[in-house]
C-alpha cells in the first residue's frame, strides 16, 4: 500500500524515506522497488542496544530506505548541482572492510569489489591472503587502483 500510494502521490523527482526494521528489509525493498527507484540506505542509530528475538544479534541501528519517483534530479539533494567531483570521496574505513572480508571469506577465497574506487578493498583482500577482482566504470579509478599495485 505504501508503494502504490507513494508512486501515485509523489511528484516527479520526489523522495520517499521509509524507516524499516531489519526483519522485513528484504520484503520492503522488493515491494518498493516495483514502483519506485532505489536511491540510498541510511542507518538510524538506536538509543541503547536492542536484541533481535529471532537471531543472536544485538541491533544498534535501523535501516531507512530512500526511494524516488523518476526522473532523478541530483540538484534537488546536492549543493553542487550535479558536479560529480565531490561525490566520489566516500571511502569507508579499512577496519570496516577488513572486518567484513575476514568474517565472510577465508584465505584464498575471491573478493569482488564492483565499485573499487581507489582499490583499497583489493589491497586489504591481498593483505588478508584473499584473491580479488575489482571493477569500476570510471576509467580514472581503474588507473588509480593499478598504480596502487605497481
Amino acid at each position: 500500500m505504501l508503494a502504490e500510494e507513494s508512486a501515485r502521490m509523489l511528484k516527479p523527482s520526489g523522495f520517499l524515506v521509509s524507516y524499516c526494521g531489519h526483519r522485513y528489509l528484504d520484503k520492503v525493498v522488493h515491494i518498493l522497488s516495483k514502483l519506485l527507484h532505489y536511491h540510498w540506505l541510511y542507518c538510524v542509530g538506536l538509543n541503547g542496544n536492542r536484541k533481535n528475538p529471532d537471531h543472536i544479534i544485538i541491533e544498534k541501528w535501523q535501516p531507512a530506505l530512500v526511494y524516488f519517483k523518476p526522473p532523478f534530479k541530483r540538484n534537488r539533494i546536492s549543493k553542487d548541482n550535479g558536479n560529480d567531483a565531490n561525490f566520489h570521496n566516500n571511502q569507508l574505513s579499512e577496519n570496516g572492510f577488513s572486518y567484513f572480508i575476514e568474517m565472510f571469506s577465508a584465505p584464498a577465497d575471491i573478493v569482488l569489489d564492483p565499485m573499487m574506487g581507489n582499490g583499497m578493498v583489493l589491497e586489504i583482500a591481498k593483505r588478508l591472503q584473499r584473491k580479488s577482482i575489482g571493477i569500476d566504470k570510471n576509467s580514472e579509478c581503474v588507473e588509480i587502483a593499478k598504480d596502487r599495485f605497481r
